[in-house]
């Protein structure tokens, strides 16, 4: 218990350490080594508790948007995809509260040669829309052949392409945001029962 308790404090020096170091010289001076000197562990700390240098950039992400990051509690009456495009207008909020910050990090994390940081982005956001889906589903606001794993990967796969385009500074965070809400809306309006199409 206490070693865990131990590990957890680890994990949090080091992204504190990666974050100041990020926003006082930029994130091309964040390397393992100066993690580990600056966050006061040994050198394989942060290799052990992280794996790699996109692996604490993802963890700088997930702390800071861990409201994001459960499955949606059911709201009496309403509807659950209108909850998805509530909780996508919060990560848009959350984006724009210091976009050149998370634009660096998020650009770190797609051109990191391991790609397993990338690949759990994308598995974390499909989780997180599966919740609305499904419950979008057994609310009868999607068809009840609605495939909730194909369509949550489909929309979590646009928000991680579009968010890499705006990572490359192809859009801002309005611009990106506005293009997966679009994309969003038009898949889901072929999933919808035909009563519901319109």
């Amino acid at each position: 218990m206490e070693r865990e308790k131990g590990k957890d404090r680890n994990r949090a020096k080091i992204r504190d350490a990666a974050e100041a170091i990020i926003r006082a010289e930029g994130i091309d001076k964040l390397n393992m080594r100066r993690l580990a000197q600056d966050a006061g562990v040994s050198i394989a700390t942060p290799y052990n508790l992280f794996g790699s240098k996109a692996d604490v950039l993802v963890s700088i992400l997930v702390e800071k948007q861990m409201d994001f990051h459960s499955p949606p509690a059911e709201q009496e009456g309403k509807p659950a995809l209108e909850l998805l495009f509530e909780a996508h207008d919060a990560i848009r909020q959350f984006f724009a509260s210091d976009e050149e910050f998370f634009r660096a990090v998020q650009r770190e994390i797609m051109v990191a040669e391991d790609t397993a940081p990338s690949h759990a982005g994308l598995q974390q956001a499909t989780f997180v829309i599966r919740g609305y889906i499904d419950q979008a589903k057994r609310r009868g606001e999607l068809r009840s052949d609605t495939d909730v794993d194909e369509l949550s990967h489909h929309l979590a796969t646009i928000m991680v392409a579009v968010q890499g385009m705006w990572a490359s500074s192809f859009f801002s965070n309005e611009e990106s945001m506005a293009h997966i809400k679009r994309s969003w809306k038009g898949v889901l309006e072929a999933y919808k029962p035909a009563s519901k199409v319109g």
